[in-house]
């Protein structure tokens, strides 16, 4: 008989023994065998709507590590004013130690050609398949970093000098564009408080290299940025001595590096300032900060809801209200008795090497979710392979009215008028690049965005370090040298320049 089919994960189903020694537990590691083959032979552009299954591989508290609220306060999760664990699908796949091999297998003949084996035999002992999976950092992280040793020795004895570099230290880059950057010269002095921040994601992660399509977790968010992006870029900036910054922020789907190195650099007065660059914005000139968090599920603005921190709250409540009532929200929206959840503006609350115990910055800052109050995130394949859902018609008009209320907010604080308008066609465009339509149904703001461009955008591993066209930068979020590439990234990267008035090209 065929036993039950358990949900995902198979090790906690199988603990104690963790497949180890499957005739110690047959029924549990027969059955968790039963679900990955299940599982393994849908396709996976289709896993989501074919079979219901919430796959996350990020923890139910995501980065809590390295919350604004560790220690003392308990965490994001826990303690007071906490909500229940936001990312209830959570499984802590991608971050186990697994005793054995996993693999993602996309054939799905070859899956059906195993499970019909398993069926028909009584020991798994009899069916077999041979998986060949280059990894570059197995063993040890002492053995891993010890690697790079005998690499460079081998580099310098010999005429080898293009070698496989082993355990580089995580990074990437994150994009920063300016809207009054004409305006602003890199010797301009910035006013105080002159500077709204308006942030997005830009990177998932899932236990298998190259299989993080983050088709909710992140790109419905991108969509909202660009557009804004292009409505300011298209409008008049003038010279009130404002400015707002757009940022796509990477990095932070671990423990939010991104955002520490962008806290850093503006603690520092190291944000941008170069010769060419724009002025330097450092976090004095921070007025106010608006993140836009998890999106993929709203459907209506109603559903829309707008986090800050309750400390923070009491001292900046005037601009926390007024962002509120300019984005024309509800005044149930605006939650501000709950922790924040899980959110790239964590960081901003704490400063470089404040401690635990010290109060929380009073920055004005909102989280824009699709999760009510206690809701949790809505998206169960948050950060896994398995966020594949395409964005929903319905979805894509309210994140068209998303985009166009936050276009008007940022151009009220940058000119004193509502000029920025949002292209709602452009931002379908948008969504439709990001979740891999290679046609992106039309060209983008007037550019040539042929099937070939695409092409090169989606095989890129790595971009130009650097500037690119006039004003739109790629800004380091690690302390070392890139090393590598994001395709998000790279693919955002050149719909921003796009979308700024900025040609590049491939």
């Amino acid at each position: 008989m065929t036993p039950p089919m358990p949900c995902w994960p198979c090790p906690l189903s199988c603990s104690p023994c963790r497949l180890r020694n499957c005739t110690a537990c047959p029924g549990a590691c027969r059955a968790c065998w039963f679900c990955t083959l299940n599982l393994s032979a849908t396709s996976r552009s289709t896993l989501p709507q074919k079979t219901g299954v919430n796959i996350s591989e990020d923890s139910a508290c995501p980065n809590d590590r390295l919350s604004a609220y560790r220690g003392s306060r308990g965490g994001s999760c826990s303690g007071p004013q906490a909500s229940p664990a936001w990312n209830a699908a959570g499984t802590s796949a991608a971050l186990l130690d697994w005793s054995f091999p996993v693999a993602l297998v996309t054939k799905s003949e070859q899956i059906f050609t195993l499970k019909n084996c398993t069926q028909r035999e009584s020991s798994l002992r009899h069916c077999a398949i041979e998986l060949r999976t280059p990894m570059h950092g197995a063993a040890s992280s002492v053995t891993c970093l010890r690697r790079p040793q005998y690499t460079s020795l081998i580099s310098a004895l010999t005429s080898i000098s293009q070698l496989m570099h082993f355990c580089g230290p995580m990074g990437d880059l994150s994009l920063v564009w300016t809207a009054s950057s004409t305006a602003m010269p890199t010797n301009t002095v910035r006013a105080p408080a002159s500077v709204m921040l308006i942030l997005a994601r830009l990177d998932s992660f899932s236990m298998f290299a190259s299989n993080s399509p983050a088709s909710g977790t992140l790109t419905p968010a991108i969509a909202v940025l660009l557009a804004v992006a292009n409505a300011l870029a298209s409008s008049s900036n003038g010279t009130t001595g404002r400015d707002v910054a757009i940022v796509f922020v990477n990095g932070d789907s671990w423990d939010y590096i991104g955002s520490q190195r962008l806290v850093h650099d503006l603690h520092g007065n190291q944000l941008l300032g170069e010769s060419g660059q724009p002025a330097r914005i450092n976090a004095s000139h921070v007025h106010s900060i608006i993140e836009l968090g998890e999106l993929s599920n709203l459907e209506s603005m109603d559903q829309l809801a707008a986090y800050t921190d309750p400390s923070v709250y009491r001292v900046v409540n005037s601009t926390v209200d007024s962002h509120v009532k300019s984005l024309g929200l509800k005044s149930d929206a605006l939650i501000s008795d709950r922790k924040l959840p899980p959110a790239s503006t964590q960081t901003f609350l704490r400063p470089p090497g404040s401690k635990e115990s010290a109060p929380l910055q009073p920055v004005p800052a909102l989280l824009l979710t699709d999760h009510k109050r206690d809701q949790g995130f809505r998206n169960r394949n948050y950060n896994s392979f398995a966020d594949v859902r395409p964005t929903p018609s319905g979805v894509v008009q309210t994140l068209a009215t998303l985009a166009d209320r936050i276009a008007t907010l940022a151009s009220q604080f940058l000119t004193n008028s509502s000029a920025a308008k949002v292209d709602d066609n452009l931002l379908k465009a948008y969504v439709d690049c990001l979740q891999g339509d290679a046609t992106c149904q039309h060209a983008i703001s007037g550019a040539n965005v042929t099937k070939s461009w695409l092409d090169k955008v989606y095989a890129a591993t790595n971009s130009i370090n650097g500037l690119i066209g006039a004003y739109v930068y790629e800004y380091q979020s690690r302390f070392l040298p890139n090393q590598g590439g994001n395709h998000l990234r790279y693919l955002t990267y050149l719909l921003l320049s796009n979308a700024t008035g900025v040609l590049c090209q491939v």
